[in-house]
């Protein structure tokens, strides 16, 4: 893997591995509503209520132990070594079933329609290239049981990210993204999930793009 396919986080979650911290929020603490889409999903009808889950680019964890909190088993991937070893930290200290291992988005050690509930908390704009996008979203349609649920939370392009950034920037239809970043349009993310099979049970875009998806086998 190359950082032209992902921003590659080992070097921060190498820092808080060694500084004893627990997650992202140890490196950004103005991410401090980091969770509050997915605990909306987690409380809403659209919510699988129990099954086989999947926390992809689960970083130390989080996420995929709220997940577990619903009912689930939670299997938790990331492409940092480090952020992986913070997970299982973690899941030791919280006593948690969640199984974490290193693995890439973009070719998931998983069988065919294995999982309930795909959770994307914050990885899909960290895939900056369309094709790996495209790649990303083939991947989580095959781990999906028929009917199961693809949750993800993404960021959306703005004019404060465009005046933010403009010196890093490159424009790819109406959408930008940089070297670290993909930020989207509700429009193209739509486009991208339907072309790839999913229908969408929901759709929110006030502050980021946050869809409910199913898999459709039609």
């Amino acid at each position: 893997m190359t950082k032209e396919k992902y921003y590659n986080h080992e070097k921060i979650y190498k820092k808080i591995f060694a500084e004893g911290g627990k997650g992202w929020e140890d490196y950004n603490r103005s991410k401090k509503d980091a969770y509050k889409r997915l605990k909306q999903f987690l409380n809403s009808r659209f919510a699988p209520k129990k099954g086989l889950a999947l926390d992809v680019g689960c970083g130390g964890g989080q996420a995929a132990f709220l997940i577990e909190k619903n009912g689930f088993n939670v299997f938790g991937i990331d492409y940092s070594t480090s952020a992986i070893k913070i997970a299982k930290k973690n899941a030791k200290r919280k006593k948690s079933s969640a199984k974490f291992k290193v693995a890439d988005a973009l070719k998931m050690p998983f069988s065919d329609d294995k999982f309930d509930l795909v959770a994307d908390n914050h990885t899909f704009h960290c895939i900056v290239t369309k094709k790996d996008r495209e790649q990303f979203a083939k991947e989580v349609y095959r781990v999906l049981k028929k009917r199961g649920i693809f949750f993800t939370a993404t960021m959306q392009i703005s004019k404060e990210v465009i005046s933010k950034y403009a010196d890093k920037l490159e424009k790819s239809g109406k959408s930008y993204h940089s070297k670290i970043r993909y930020w989207t349009s509700r429009d193209e993310f739509v486009r991208l999930l339907k072309k790839n099979k999913f229908k969408i049970l929901h759709i929110n875009d006030n502050g980021g793009i946050t869809v409910y998806a199913t898999k459709c086998t039609s």
